[in-house]
């Protein structure tokens, strides 16, 4: 067998180890004691409504077309719930619709290989590059959420594949076709994933890029804009003029997506810095890189990494001015960071070999990852002394074993970085796998304000009928439509009580129509206490009267659906 050959074998067997230990992470403890947060909820739930009403083209949620978001992710949690066989009108769970976001996670790590090895004809590149983006926070969160960001970061990137390969065969005077084509068809998945946002970045920063080479390349010509037009059109336009018409607002509804009103000027939105600040968390634990990764591309400016760059730019100049401040936001953009990082780490080590770099300056990396690293697993350490917030089981037991694992390699590998610098970088990436797989097992990640909510809606399960629908004023709606599985109206409650000392009410929920009456408390949440508690009543004191929504008016337009 020839070398070359056994060289692919081993990029092969390494990037197949990356994506099963990846799998390992994400799926260990995603069951019914990480109960899902009110993002997720939105998904799970309006899957489960899909096959309830048989309609797979108009999404509802509580009885409510939901036009936030596109149908993929809805489809995919439907495919996920059929496959393991469960009723079609039984309930989504928690680990159904999370396995779409599992997957994503996985085939995203393979695509950034790819972009890596396609972008500088490298397969350490890549291989490192899906390496650092597997143990990144950014891919830990959200490979583990139901939310369809993963899945809206996978084609995303997949674009910007197809764009690098159009790119590199360009510069080769070869047919740019296959590239664009791929591009194309992951721009129309991503639309469908979530929408257009990352997309039209990726496209407007690789379009920079070609206009700002010399010699200049036509993006009309390299990226195949009309053809590319012509499919997103085709493809994506009808279904959504479609929803359009079967929903009256819808059009001035995404508008108002689009703008993000907020009080903050347009011209001091950039001054917060939230978004830079972004994309260098989502990245973590690998921040030393993030620096290494700048400087390789001032001093260098290899093309790609112009191309690369440009895109993550051209991503933080325009998110800057949104008026949401949403980190998931900057997920599309990890996997080129990791890829930038991975480039100067490989560059690094290369200039080092070649004398033209002292030794000295690997060590002294080494070492700041390795604090890095030391002060993520003593963190984890100091969080797993508490109690589960479902099960209140003590997380210790579990997190210390796969901590202690973490830190023997974080160890390792700041010691060994001068005499062999690829397996002390194999030693952080064993070290981060190890932190982050004690994270999943003990359940230090859930949240206990929705695990909080859960119990209460279980609560709200047991003492209200069925039959009797519950109105609300404010609060964890999502958690009782999925946990209670009770239709949830808004109410015109008006006042609060006037005996809470805080300025924080309690959620306020009612059966039959929220009007004038008297009433008791019915449930009050267990373990938490009073000014934090979500209570379940009925009034006690005199309110505003006010109709209940109707449901068939609720029904008919956007502008019924409080989210």
């Amino acid at each position: 067998m020839s070398g070359r050959v056994l060289q692919r074998l081993g990029y092969a067997t390494g990037l197949a180890t990356l994506v099963g230990l990846a799998g390992v992470m994400v799926a260990a403890g995603n069951g019914p004691s990480r109960p899902l947060n009110a993002h997720e909820i939105l998904v799970a739930q309006t899957a489960a409504e899909m096959q309830q009403r048989g309609d797979y083209l108009r999404p509802y949620y509580n009885g409510l077309i939901r036009l936030e978001k596109p149908p993929l992710p809805y489809w995919l949690a439907v495919l996920s719930h059929r496959v393991r066989q469960d009723a079609p009108g039984s309930r989504v769970t928690e680990v159904e619709a999370r396995i779409p976001s599992l997957v994503a996670g996985s085939l995203l790590l393979v695509v950034t290989f790819w972009l890596g090895t396609v972008a500088f004809d490298d397969r350490r590149v890549g291989l490192v590059a899906a390496a650092i983006l597997a143990t990144s926070s950014d891919f830990f969160i959200y490979s583990r959420s139901a939310r369809p960001e993963m899945l809206y970061a996978l084609f995303s990137v997949l674009q910007m594949l197809g764009l690098m390969i159009a790119v590199r065969r360009a510069e080769h005077g070869l047919s740019t076709l296959s590239g664009a084509t791929l591009a194309w068809v992951a721009t129309v998945l991503a639309l469908y994933a979530k929408g257009p946002q990352s997309p039209t970045f990726f496209l407007v920063g690789t379009c920079l890029a070609l206009l700002l080479r010399r010699p200049r390349m036509s993006p009309l010509e390299v990226l195949r804009l009309p053809m590319g037009l012509a499919v997103v059109a085709a493809t994506v336009l009808p279904y959504f003029v479609y929803l359009a018409a079967q929903s009256e607002g819808a059009l001035g509804f995404w508008a108002g997506q689009m703008v993000q009103s907020t009080s903050t000027p347009l011209w001091l939105r950039p001054l917060r810095f939230f978004y830079p600040t972004a994309i260098i968390v989502g990245i973590a634990p690998w921040i030393v890189g993030v620096g290494l990764a700048l400087r390789d591309a001032w001093k260098r400016r290899h093309p790609s990494i112009v191309v690369l760059a440009s895109c993550v730019l051209v991503t933080v100049a325009c998110l800057s001015f949104a008026g949401k401040l949403r980190h998931h936001y900057v997920l599309p953009a990890t996997p080129l960071c990791a890829v930038l990082v991975a480039a100067a780490a490989v560059d690094l080590h290369r200039r080092v070999r070649a004398g033209e770099i002292p030794i000295v300056t690997l060590h002294s990396l080494g070492i700041a990852q390795g604090a890095l690293t030391g002060s993520a697993l003593l963190a984890g350490a100091v969080v797993s002394l508490r109690s589960h917030p479902v099960t209140g089981h003590a997380m210790w037991v579990a997190a210390w074993p796969w901590l202690v694992i973490g830190a023997a390699f974080a160890i390792l590998g700041s010691r060994i970085t001068v005499e062999r610098p690829a397996m002390a970088f194999a030693s952080f990436v064993a070290a981060f796998f190890s932190a982050w797989l004690s994270v999943s097992v003990a359940g230090i990640d859930s949240q206990p304000r929705w695990a909080r909510a859960a119990r209460f809606a279980a609560d709200v399960a047991e003492v209200t009928p069925a039959s009797k629908p519950i109105y609300l004023e404010s609060g964890v709606e999502e958690s009782l439509v999925y946990y209670a599985q009770r239709r949830v109206q808004w109410s015109k409650v008006q006042e609060w009580f006037a005996t809470n000392p805080h300025g924080r009410p309690p959620l306020f929920v009612c059966e039959g129509e929220c009007g004038d009456g008297e009433g008791r408390v019915i449930t009050v949440e267990r373990g938490v206490p009073r000014e934090e508690a979500m209570i379940l009543f009925r009034p006690r004191r005199s309110l505003r009267p006010g109709p209940a929504p109707d449901s068939a008016a609720a029904s008919s337009g956007p502008a019924a659906d409080p989210r």
